[in-house]
């Protein structure tokens, strides 16, 4: 079980470890030193059932167990080292990367807030151009309908004077 659960535990790491060559080489160490412990165990527990139990606590006695997963444990704490680094350097990438995005939505919201205002000052500019221009054109239609009235009175009365003077020119040349 222990081999087969730290296999899968391996292949899980090379998956996960695959962007980074510097993990991968302490994974095969990783692998490598298992793999000798792995062997070592085996060789203790071939000698149990060849020679006894003596033989094989003898062996364990000897320490090579023991500077495996001392080196073993070395490699993990390296890695796991390596690991928080990488951790940290991309929290840190975040958080600036956090920071820029957020200045950005900040600085575009502020030039989309600047947009708004100048466009609604040149509407607002506009509102009242057409105003005046709205205004003016009624003065000046008023003041032509004015004009108008003026000349057409002026000429009803232009119209009476000649109207009166053919009317009593005849009178006048009688008269004469």
């Amino acid at each position: 079980e222990a081999v087969q659960s730290a296999t899968a535990a391996a292949q899980r790491l090379r998956g996960l470890t695959a962007d980074n060559p510097a993990q991968q080489q302490r994974l095969q160490s990783l692998a490598t030193l298992i793999g000798k412990r792995l062997a070592a165990l085996r060789a203790v527990v071939a000698l149990r059932d060849n020679q006894g139990f003596e033989a094989a606590q003898r062996e364990i006695l000897t320490g090579k167990g023991r500077v495996f997963h001392d080196q073993i444990r070395g490699v993990i704490e390296e890695m796991k080292r390596a690991e928080g680094v990488l951790l940290e350097a991309r929290k840190r990438q975040t958080r600036r990367s956090i920071m820029v995005t957020q200045a950005v939505i900040l600085g575009g919201g502020a030039l989309a807030f600047g947009f708004v205002g100048l466009a609604l000052g040149a509407i607002r500019r506009d509102f009242a151009g057409r105003e005046r221009a709205e205004n003016e054109l009624q003065e000046a239609r008023d003041e032509l309908e004015q004009r108008v009235e003026q000349r057409t009175a002026q000429l009803a009365l232009s119209e009476a004077r000649t109207r009166a003077i053919f009317e009593t020119a005849l009178d006048g040349i009688v008269t004469m």
